[in-house]
Formats: structure tokens, sequence, C-alpha cells
């Protein structure tokens, strides 16, 4: 098949694509990448409420760059983090854990991570690309010794406590320190255990157990191989998932209609509390 042949055939399968599809389409190169940043910057495809058909094109997008060695694969991805699941009808990638990104950077140039550096800084991006962000770069320093670690934990932690930042994002930045308990942050954290928010991120006594522990917590370690959704007990797990919602969707259709109240009949007492039949009063107003 042609590029424009692949994408068609892509989005017509939903989620029944095999690994070997999105592995053909990594290896087209640029012109594909071209192609799947075109999706990925289309905004409708990240509302899965809107068309599931067109949030699972965006979705095997995502995944087929993060196959991708290039800088515009890399660039295409960066922009695939602005889609806020609280911003695009709460859908988007909030089916891809944070720590899946690592996974999809871990073959992408120099020049790709020092731009998610940038991202990491600028107030103007919305916290989860933010956060994102943070974790391919926390992901990176623990695996290649690049950049140093603690440095680079010295900067989250400055972000978290800036009372000028953004505050879910300050209470992100503090979560994913957690992860990395070191003495230097022990304070800022129960601070920001104490703020109150909307929504319960980490409390005082997370703090303290954690910091008992004492031991780093490499949450992308789990989420290694996103392109398992791929692979055939994957897809055969999902098919069986579909054949049991028809049979209980079929099995439901087939039972008697059961209703809440019992029925009124023409010539019982008007429920209305009348003392009329019920033909003479409330039906004839019904009707």
């Amino acid at each position: 098949m042609n590029i424009d042949g692949l994408l068609v055939w892509l989005r017509s399968q939903g989620d029944r694509v095999p690994r070997r599809v999105i592995e053909e389409c990594a290896r087209r190169g640029d012109a594909m990448a071209e192609r799947l940043a075109g999706i990925i910057r289309d905004a409708d495809a990240w509302d899965e409420y809107e068309s599931e058909e067109q949030w699972l094109h965006a979705f095997h997008a995502v995944h087929v760059l993060g196959l991708m060695d290039s800088a515009l694969a890399g660039e295409a991805l960066t922009h695939a983090m602005r889609c806020d699941p609280d911003d695009v009808g709460g859908s988007s990638l909030g089916r891809l854990a944070l720590a899946e990104w690592p996974a999809f950077f871990r073959n992408k140039p120099a020049q790709v991570l020092i731009g998610l550096s940038s991202r990491l800084q600028d107030r103007s991006e919305g916290s989860h690309a933010r956060t994102c962000a943070m974790y391919v770069l926390l992901e990176h320093a623990v695996r290649t010794n690049e950049q140093p670690l603690e440095e680079l934990l010295d900067a989250i932690a400055a972000l978290a406590g800036n009372a000028e930042e953004d505050l879910d994002f300050r209470l992100l930045a503090g979560d994913t320190l957690l992860d990395f308990p070191r003495p230097r942050h022990r304070e800022l954290l129960r601070q920001l255990a104490e703020h109150p928010c909307d929504f319960h991120y980490f409390d005082t006594r997370d703090v303290e157990e954690i910091y008992a522990e004492g031991c780093d917590i490499h949450v992308w370690d789990k989420y290694t191989d996103p392109w398992r959704f791929y692979e055939p007990a994957a897809l055969h797990e999902r098919e069986q998932e579909r054949e049991q919602l028809a049979r209980r969707h079929a099995y439901a259709s087939s039972l008697p209609l059961v209703r809440e109240t019992p029925k009124v009949g023409r010539n019982d007492p008007c429920p209305c509390g009348s003392g009329k039949k019920y033909k003479k009063c409330c039906l004839d107003a019904e009707r």
C-alpha cells in the first residue's frame, strides 16, 4: 500500500490494528510522519466523545511516531502532549498514562529533548504537557546519565515551590518528586500536601510513609512497551470483551419489560385520589 492506502486502512480497523501494520507505517519515514503530524494537529481528533474512530486514528498516529527516530516525529509527539484531557471534552490521551510518554521519546534525537526542557519551564503550556515533559526528561536522566538527575530534581522542586506557578502543576510536580524522596525536598512536599485543592494528589501521611521507605520509584518501568496494545493477546482480549458485551445486550433486550409501578386499569380508582374511575379522570387528561 501507499501512504494514503495505509492511513485509510488504519482508520477503518479501529482497535483491531495488528502491530506489524504499526511497524510498517513507521518504516515509511518522514513522508508518513508529516501526515501523522497533520492528524495530531487536528484538535477534534482528540475528543473521543465526538468520534471514537477519529480518536483511535490519532491514537495510532502517536504509536507510529513513537517508533520513528526522527526530529520530525519527536516534534509531532511534543505537539500531542498539548492535548490535555481537561481541555478536550474530558477525553483525549487520558488513555495514555503519563508514564507511557518516555517510551515514545527513547529513540528521539537530542534536539527534541532540549525542546522538552524548554517546555517544562514554559508557563504558557498546560499542566498536562509540562508533566509529560517532566516524565520524559526524568526517564532520560535515569537511563543515560547525560543530564544530572539531581539537578533536574532541584529544577522541578523550584517549580513546585513557586507560588506563581499553576497550583495543579505544582502538585503534579510534587507528586513526581515523591518518586525521588530527597531530604532537601521533604519540607516543600509537606507544605504542598497541606495545600487545599479540589483534587487529592497526596497528603502528609503519604509524604511520611514514602520518606520512611526512602527508595526511588521509576513508574515508567511498567510502561516500557505501549505497543502491547497491538499484540495478538491484546487484540483477542478486546474481541472477547466485545462478544461478551454483545451477549449481555442481546440477553437484556430479550427480557420482558417490567414496570416500576403497577399498570392502572381503565375501571380502577384513579391514582390522583379524585374518587372517579381512571377512564373518566386522568386517562382522558393524559390522552
